[in-house]
Parts: structure tokens; C-alpha cells; sequence
């Protein structure tokens, strides 16, 4: 063999490396246990969703998945450690429509979702509002009655600022043209025993956290923010059949650090849907309300340029920008 036919051999061995090497990075994933992060305290819709997720993703992967709590700043920090973590796939996180909202209400601190490798759209939810059972709210009316009479004094509890919570309160009082005051908590397991407890007059929480509590009759359910009642609570009236034109879904995925290898992203998001599909996750889903959604990030992504300018023009008609 000639010194060209060398240079050839060596140029065509290296060009077959490289194509090689993106089905050798998918093959050796995951390496090593996988993290979860759930930027809210434990107990909270989102982290009950991500140990949901977490046996059928294990089983598919054939490694250990640990579902680490990383409250704080509505999501904020735990999302920052996210996009801080080695694009390897070994690091993903629950992700909540409320990404839309930090950056708008601070640009210096918040996160942008486009800064990130959305992986899976996993499912979603309807807000409901809640009041105390015990309380004097019977209906929506009652609640904004009182609202219109004493501007401000009806506390809603929130997750935390800018979460879903909190953008379903600025939605209902935007739409009703009654003004609230919003008490921020580390995450839904906290805002819900502050409303059974009379600290707060209600809260816009989530059907699937709220689910069991509603059922039970610790928390009062006076409507539901969707376009048709709910099975699960089918004699909750809608916003609208209240009076109030309004609706909104939360929803919930899985993101990756911002570079994470497409072959690594695919991996992970044929992992979600084994696990979504998985008789475990089926269960929780149908006990909370949740309706599954199983798509990839592409229409995670898709969904999040749509509601971004919405919830910019919400913010800005509540006043908070």
C-alpha cells in the first residue's frame, strides 16, 4: 500500500468512527444512575409525577433512577442545577408550564425553556380552585363576592411564585376583574394544609394533586378551570358555567441539560414512554386525574412557544411586569 492509499485508508477509518460514535454514545447510556430532579419540596404534584415516573424509567434503562427535590425560587433552582449538569443524559428534570414564567418576571434570575433539550411532554392537568370545607365559600360566587367587596383581602395560596398556582389565580382575577393577594408556599403539599387550615381563603392547585384531598373532603372544590366538568369530580361546575371565561391546563415533562446528544434524548424519551405506558403509572394517572399525554419534546417545545406570549400578556394585564 502507497503512502495516498494509506492517507485514504486512515481518512475513510476516521469518517466511520465519527458516524459510529452517536449509536456507541446511545449504546453505553445510562453508565450510571440517573437523577430526577423535581425543583419543589417533596409531596407536591410534581415530585408524586416524577416517583410515578421513576420504576418504569429505571426498568427500561436498567439503572437506578434517584428523584432528588431541589426547591426554591418557583423552580428556578432546581432547573439551574439542571443546565449546570453534564449533558449526558444522567441528569433530566421535571418541568412544569410555569418555565414560561420566571424569565418574565425576572430576567436576570429566571430560566428560558429554550435553554434546555425538552425530552418528553408526559401529561396534564386542569387547575381547580380550592377552598376550606369548613369555611364560608361554598361556590365561586361566594369567594369572589367577597373579593369585589374588599379588594385584595382574599388570600390565594400559591406554590410559589410565577408556578402554576399562582398563574391560575392572576388568570381567574384577571378574568373576573376581582383582585387577590397571593401567599407563596415552598410547593403544593404546603399550600394545600394552609387552606385546609383557614391561613389562606383558597388557592388555583392542581386537579391531580388536589385530587385525593377533594375526594376525602379536606379541601372544598368550587370549580374547575376546564372546558367540560371532570369525571373525578363531576359535580364541580366549570369556570365558565360559574361565570367566568376562563380556562387552564397545566402540564408537566422531562427536560435535559441544553447539548444533550439527540441519540441520548431519543433514548430517554422511549424510557418515559415505556414508563407512562407502565400499568404503575396507568394507576396514578387514573386515580389523580391526570390525562396522560405521551409525546416527544418536539411537541413539548411546540406547545411551550405557543402559551409563552399568553402568559406574558396574563402577567402584564395583572400588573406584575
Amino acid at each position: 500500500m502507497n503512502r495516498r492509499q494509506i492517507i485514504i485508508a486512515g481518512l475513510l477509518a476516521g469518517s466511520m468512527a465519527m458516524l459510529a460514535m452517536p449509536v456507541a454514545a446511545a449504546d453505553a447510556f445510562p453508565s450510571r444512575e440517573v437523577t430526577l430532579i423535581v425543583p419543589w419540596a417533596a409531596g407536591g404534584g410534581s415530585d408524586a409525577i416524577a416517583r410515578a415516573l421513576a420504576p418504569g424509567l429505571e426498568e427500561a434503562l436498567g439503572k437506578q433512577v434517584v428523584v432528588q427535590n431541589v426547591p426554591g425560587a418557583g423552580g428556578v433552582v432546581g432547573w439551574k442545577q439542571l443546565g449546570a449538569s453534564e449533558a449526558d443524559g444522567h441528569t433530566i428534570s421535571i418541568v412544569t408550564s410555569s418555565i414560561l414564567v420566571t424569565k418574565h418576571l425576572n430576567a436576570s434570575e429566571g430560566v428560558d425553556f429554550r435553554d434546555f433539550a425538552m425530552v418528553a411532554h408526559v401529561a396534564d392537568s386542569p387547575l381547580v380552585l380550592l377552598a376550606n370545607p369548613s369555611g364560608s365559600y361554598k361556590t365561586l360566587e361566594d369567594l369572589l363576592s367577597d373579593a369585589r367587596k374588599t379588594p385584595g383581602q382574599v388570600r390565594m395560596a400559591t406554590a410559589g411564585v410565577g408556578t402554576m398556582w399562582h398563574i391560575g389565580g392572576l388568570g381567574l382575577g384577571v378574568a373576573s376583574g376581582d383582585e387577590f393577594t397571593f401567599i407563596p408556599f415552598k410547593g403544593g403539599n404546603e399550600a394545600m394544609p394552609a387552606i385546609m387550615g383557614g391561613v389562606v381563603e383558597g388557592g388555583a392547585g392542581t386537579l391531580t394533586e388536589a385530587a385525593s384531598f377533594i375526594t376525602s373532603g379536606k379541601l372544598a372544590a368550587l370549580a374547575v378551570f376546564s372546558d367540560e366538568r371532570n369525571p373525578l369530580i363531576p359535580d364541580v361546575p366549570t369556570l365558565k358555567e360559574a361565570g367566568v371565561d376562563y380556562r387552564f391546563e397545566a402540564w408537566w415533562g422531562i427536560m435535559a441539560p441544553k447539548g444533550t446528544p439527540p441519540e441520548i434524548v431519543e433514548r430517554l424519551q422511549q424510557a418515559l414512554s415505556f414508563s407512562i405506558k407502565s400499568e404503575k403509572f396507568q394507576t396514578y394517572a387514573k386515580q389523580t386525574a391526570l390525562t396522560v399525554v405521551d409525546k416527544d419534546g418536539a411537541e413539548l417545545a411546540s406547545r411551550a412557544e405557543g402559551e409563552d406570549g399568553e402568559f406574558l400578556s396574563l402577567l402584564k394585564k395583572a400588573g406584575n411586569i
